[in-house]
Parts: structure tokens; C-alpha cells; sequence
């Protein structure tokens, strides 16, 4: 009594460690048959006493045949089923010699073995069994061959049929994106109960989902020239919504476009892109602030280096309605675009990009980076 609880409590792990905590009925196997996810297959352990032909035919019965353990894991897993159901018998499981050499019942060939010691040996018995898991250990639980005709024990093993994936519950929420101000978080979950099997539906629905989070804590109000400390003045700031702008001054010196665009880039930004009235309006009056005295031409961050008369901004998006060039006439070798002075930044010149003036530069408000 005490091996069988012992075996019990052995089957019951097995079966939670391969189920994904699901019943057998509910993935497609029969009533009284137990689900092994590493095969996709489905197994009973009968304690009725049958020959290895009369097994076989209960087995077919059932749509099934004698179990194959052909790894040991299977092996393992069918062991613990029979010994949950009888320790003191014999069972029979899926592979006979009466055609010649040792096969399984559906004709694949012998890949793995469990013989016990000496096993196999009279050349009369063709089909195999386990033995009882009271037996001495050199003998427990190991194959032998016995004698067809004998009654014992048998093993079925069924396929599944197919096994729709199921969610997992929600695994904890991350932590807060930010540590003050509104963020975000997220939490997430697998296809894993079960998971799809035997041309089952995967699970439907989103792996991870997403919340607002405060932590209750309110932002410092932050200048822009607070976020990008390595841009001088800090006077040539300004912020329009979530973007920071910053207007190269007079003492800084004249950079070609290619050269505006690598400072821009070092500072995490890139030069400015001028999308709609709003924004052009913003730097006109930017400009107008700081730029002292003198009126200059600005680099923005538009160019047609890539294809000729196809304009990119340098956040790679391409030119849209909104475009304010001084002339439609063809600009050829002035592929690089600058906001005119002469018109008071109101317009854009295109220009040779080897030329030399100040820059715009913008960068993200970002006051958690």
C-alpha cells in the first residue's frame, strides 16, 4: 500500500508538470485516459488481465493501440500510470518480436530500450512487459519479454485530439515607466494553458496590455536648456508642445548642412522640421528673440539629397502639404533648405548645401531621459 501511494503522489506530479493544469477531456482524450503533452498523446493503464492479442484489440477499441515509450520521458510517465494502477503486475506495452526483430506495434523500428538485466531472453517470448513495481530492483519497472499468451496487465495509448491554446493569468504589473508624472506599465501572459497542440487555435487576444501609472510624485518644471545643458546660450531656447528648439547664436561658428546636422545629432536631436503654420510661426518669433541685429538664413532639416525634387525631413518622414518655398523654379545643386531672412523666416530658400550659416536645432521634452 505504501509503493502504490508513493507511485500516486509520483503520477499526479508528472501529470501537472505535462497538462499545463488542464483535464484530459478537455484536449481530446478519452474518459479515463491521461494526457502526456510531450508526445500529444493520450494513455490508460488497465488492471484487467488480457492476453497481448486481447489488449491490443481493447486498445484498437478505443481508436487507440498498446502504448510506445520510445524516449524516457514516455517511458517514465507510463511506469508512474501503471504502478498508480497496480505494483504487483505485469503490463504490456507496444512491442512484440513475432515478425522478427523487436518492433513497435505500428512497425516503427526500436530506438530506445529499458531492458532489465539479462532482458531480453527466451527466444518464446515475443512481447514485452513491465515488470511489477514491487519487484527486487534490479527488476522494478524495467521491460521483459514474456509469453504472449500470458493475462496481464496492458497500457493504451490514444491521440489527442486538437488542443486550442489557453491564457495563462496576467503575470505582475512592470514597474512605472517614470518616476514622476504620468507613465506607463504593462503586465503580460503566454499561450501556455495549454498551449496549442495538434493543430489547435492559438489563444486569441493580446499577449501584453498596458495601464497609465502615477506615481503620485509631480514633475520639477524643467527648462529646455535644463534637458540639453551642452547647447549655448541657453537664452536660444524655446519649447513648442513636447519639442525643444534651439537657435545656433552669433558666436557660434557657421556650420555647412551636413556639418548642422552632426551637432544636432550629438545633442540627441536633429535639425528642425517645420510641419504646419503653428511651428513655423513658433520659430519665426524664436528667431526674432535671439538672433540680435543682424538677420541670417538658419539650416532646417529638409533636403532632396536622395532624389531630386523629392524632399525628406530629416526625421525621415516625407514633405507634406505644408511648404512655404520661396519658388517652385527649379533649384538644381541647391538641395538643402534654409528659412529666408529677407522674408523674415517666413519662407524657405533652397540653397547649396555647402554653404555656411547658423542652424536650428530640435529635440525632444523629454524630462525622463
Amino acid at each position: 500500500m505504501m509503493m502504490q501511494s508513493w507511485w500516486l503522489h509520483t503520477l499526479v506530479l508528472l501529470l501537472s508538470s505535462t497538462s499545463c493544469r488542464t483535464t484530459a477531456q478537455s484536449i481530446g482524450c478519452p474518459y479515463g485516459y491521461s494526457y502526456l503533452s510531450h508526445t500529444g498523446r493520450c494513455y490508460r493503464a488497465y488492471d484487467r488481465e488480457n492476453t497481448y492479442d486481447e489488449a491490443l484489440a481493447t486498445c484498437q477499441a478505443d481508436n487507440g493501440t498498446l502504448a510506445m515509450p520510445r524516449d524516457n520521458t514516455t517511458n517514465n510517465f507510463l511506469v508512474a500510470l501503471k504502478n498508480a494502477v497496480s505494483t504487483n503486475k505485469f503490463f504490456y506495452f507496444g512491442l512484440d518480436r513475432r515478425d522478427g526483430p523487436w518492433n513497435y506495434v505500428d512497425g516503427g523500428n526500436l530506438s530506445y530500450t529499458d531492458w532489465a538485466e539479462g532482458e531480453p531472453n527466451f527466444i518464446s517470448e515475443d512481447c514485452a512487459e513491465y515488470f511489477p513495481g514491487i519487484w527486487p530492483h534490479r527488476l522494478r519497472n524495467y521491460w521483459n519479454n514474456g509469453l504472449c499468451s500470458r493475462k496481464v496487465g496492458f497500457i493504451c495509448e490514444f491521440e489527442a485530439g486538437a488542443v486550442d491554446g489557453g491564457w495563462s493569468d496576467w503575470g505582475p504589473w512592470s514597474a512605472c515607466s517614470v518616476t514622476c508624472g504620468v507613465g506607463e506599465q504593462t503586465r503580460d501572459r503566454t499561450c501556455t494553458n495549454p498551449a496549442p497542440s495538434n493543430d489547435g487555435a492559438d489563444c486569441d487576444g493580446h499577449v501584453q496590455e498596458t495601464q497609465a501609472c502615477d506615481p503620485t510624485v509631480p514633475c520639477p518644471a524643467l527648462d529646455c536648456s535644463d534637458l540639453y545643458p551642452g547647447l549655448r546660450p541657453a537664452r536660444n531656447f524655446g519649447r513648442y508642445q513636447n519639442q525643444c528648439f534651439w537657435s545656433s547664436a552669433r558666436s557660434n561658428l557657421r556650420l555647412n548642412y551636413r556639418e548642422a546636422q552632426r551637432e544636432c545629432e550629438s545633442h540627441g536631436g536633429i535639425l528642425a522640421t517645420i510641419k504646419n503654420a503653428r511651428v513655423q510661426t513658433f520659430i519665426k518669433d524664436l528667431l526674432k528673440n535671439t538672433t540680435g541685429r543682424t538677420k541670417r538664413n538658419y539650416w532646417i532639416g529638409l533636403d532632396d539629397l536622395n532624389r531630386e525634387r523629392v524632399f525628406q525631413w530629416n526625421d525621415g518622414t516625407r514633405l507634406g502639404r505644408y511648404r512655404k518655398f520661396r519658388s517652385n523654379a527649379p533649384h538644381k545643386r541647391r538641395d538643402c533648405v534654409a528659412l529666408w531672412r529677407a522674408a523674415n523666416w517666413r519662407l524657405w530658400f533652397p540653397s547649396k548645401c555647402k554653404d555656411r550659416m547658423p542652424y536650428i536645432c530640435q529635440m525632444d521634452y523629454n524630462v525622463n531621459k
